[in-house]
């Protein structure tokens, strides 16, 4: 986390020295049809082994092609962005237990 942060730090500082604007976009953790990290943590989740904390905690995602989408809509619209916005485009945060239970 802290390089991410480290990293927009350096991209608002070259917008504002260069008088551009800036649109930063951090997505949760995306998943798709290719994505090995992610099928990866469902087949270990199906072995009956969990990669997640157990408990309370929760897990954002978003599918490729809806991040796509978003990206291609800030890009058709970047004369209404503010520079240096953030923006943070999740689909929906589930809990570590309705993963484990809809893997199953």
């Amino acid at each position: 986390e802290i390089a991410k942060y480290d990293s927009e730090d350096v991209v608002k500082k070259f917008a504002n020295k260069y008088k551009f604007e800036a649109v930063i976009l951090r997505p949760p953790q995306v998943y798709g049809k290719d994505s090995k990290e992610f099928l990866n943590m469902i087949n270990l989740i199906k072995k009956g082994i969990f990669p997640l904390p157990k408990g309370a905690g929760s897990l954002p995602l978003i599918h490729v092609e809806d991040l796509a989408e978003i990206i291609v809509k800030v890009l058709n619209n970047e004369e209404k962005m503010d520079s240096l916005t953030i923006i943070l485009p999740c689909e929906k945060s589930y809990l570590y237990s309705e993963i484990e239970s809809i893997v199953k």
